[in-house]
Order: C-alpha cells, then sequence, then structure tokens
C-alpha cells in the first residue's frame, strides 16, 4: 500500500507530510505531558486537552482547506495548530497547579514556623 511515483496524489501527499512533520516537536511535547499529567494521577487533564485540540482541528480543517484554498496544505496546518494548542493548554494547566501548590507549601511552611505551633501548654 503507498502512492506510486507517477501518481497524482505524489505532491500533495508529499505536501502534507512535509507540514506535518513541522508538528513533529509538538506531538513529542503532547505525548511527553500526558504521560507527566497520568504519572501525578490525572488523567482528565489530558482528556480534555485532546478533545479541545480536536474540536479546533475540526473547525480549522475547512477553513484552511477550503475558504483559504489551501487544501491538503490546509489539513496539515490546521492539524499541527492543534497540536500546539494541546500543549498550550496542558502546560498552562500544570503551570498554574503547580503554582497552587506552592502557595499551599508557603502557607503551611509560616503556620509552622508560628511560635504558637511549637508552645507547650
Amino acid at each position: 500500500m503507498g502512492v506510486t511515483p507517477d501518481s497524482a496524489m505524489m505532491k500533495p501527499a508529499l505536501q502534507y507530510l512535509v507540514l506535518r512533520s513541522l508538528g513533529a516537536p509538538a506531538v513529542l511535547l503532547s505525548l511527553a505531558m500526558q504521560g507527566v499529567f497520568r504519572g501525578l494521577k490525572d488523567t482528565k487533564t489530558p482528556l480534555y486537552a485532546t478533545v479541545a485540540g480536536d474540536a479546533i482541528n475540526i473547525v480549522l480543517d475547512p477553513i484552511f482547506m477550503f475558504v483559504f484554498q489551501y487544501g491538503v496544505r490546509g489539513a496539515a496546518i490546521a492539524h499541527v495548530i492543534s497540536h500546539v494548542w494541546w500543549n498550550i493548554l496542558q502546560i498552562f494547566y500544570r503551570i498554574h497547579t503547580l503554582m497552587e501548590i506552592m502557595a499551599t507549601y508557603r502557607f503551611v511552611a509560616t503556620q509552622l514556623e508560628s511560635p504558637a505551633v511549637w508552645s507547650v501548654s
């Protein structure tokens, strides 16, 4: 199974694959971030980010393919944008969660430094 060199599909297939390969770092980061979330026992966040990314891809595909008339190249561009969006969502959520954890840690640390905690009556 494949495209023969004399096929009319060779040029669009190459265009799609070249543009999709530019999104390979985004795909790799997305998979790594999903592993981080799973390691932290959070499987919902990657699911929501994936659904949001897929929804963006569904919206952008016809826009890039038909409105901007990019054809197959538009599908590849939309897919790369959706993967970048997944990463943005996951990274911002993780940063937000880490900031909450750090704020909680600071609160606990200041409470432990309070003399009232260590005084014995």
